[in-house]
């Protein structure tokens, strides 16, 4: 019993880990959005 805790603890730690991963690619994905809709806003004000 004790060696299957230990498979299913190592799964939840590689899980956690991908999902930390993730999350940082998800916060950048988000920063380049806003700085792109904010680009685009600046140059349609420029052009009025």
């Amino acid at each position: 019993m004790e060696k299957v805790f230990s498979v299913v603890a190592d799964e939840v730690l590689k899980l956690a880990e991908q999902s930390r991963i993730e999350y940082g690619n998800i916060q950048e994905l988000i920063r380049e959005m806003q700085n792109e809709t904010k680009n685009a806003i600046l140059s349609m004000e420029k052009k009025q």
